[in-house]
């Protein structure tokens, strides 16, 4: 995958590109089952780590249990700034599931929901697809949406490239994006 064009300029950096599947819609029952996390800066080769987790911590799925992720996660979201489309909701289920390994985070997170509601107030959708599409995310088409969650996260990227690009112009747009941090 290539890099979104990213306008640092606008942006706070380092970023993280995170996307989740979970049990369910509530952090403090439901669990995460996939995670992947792409950390962006102007001046780095983007790294990443995508893997499945298992809520029962490996015993019977395989996959790592959320605590031995927690190594490589670290430095990964150390000082960045998370972004995801409803990033209040991932945010909540990436503290969830550190506050059951004895950990906390609290760091800060871009929603790319709020900033297309900032920016494009008169849309039909605010879907992550409908927004990909219309913006131009560049990824290859048929991914999006195929239950890959790096591929979405790729697009989380891509859609806070796609959603700026719509601003350049606006001289307001670094405090628009600050403000949503």
């Amino acid at each position: 995958m290539r890099m979104p064009s990213l306008p640092w300029k606008a942006l706070p950096y380092p970023l993280v590109a995170l996307d989740l599947d979970t049990t369910g819609f509530l952090p403090r029952r439901d669990r995460v089952t996939e995670i992947a996390v792409i950390r962006l800066a102007p001046d780095e080769p983007p790294r990443w780590l995508e893997s499945a987790v298992s809520p029962d911590g490996g015993r019977l799925s395989g996959a790592p249990g959320f605590v031995n992720l927690i190594p490589a996660l670290r430095p990964l979201l150390e000082g960045a700034v998370v972004v995801s489309h409803n990033a209040a909701l991932d945010a909540c289920f990436l503290s969830a599931e550190l506050e059951r390994v004895g950990g906390r985070w609290g760091g800060p997170h871009l929603c790319t929901l709020e900033l297309a509601h900032q920016l494009c107030p008169d849309r039909l959708s605010y879907s992550l697809t409908a927004l990909s599409r219309e913006l131009g995310s560049g990824l290859e088409p048929g991914l999006l949406g195929d239950g890959n969650t790096l591929q979405r996260a790729w697009e989380h990227a891509a859609l806070l490239a796609g959603l700026l690009r719509l601003s350049e112009q606006d001289h307001k747009l670094t405090d628009i994006v600050r403000s949503l941090v």
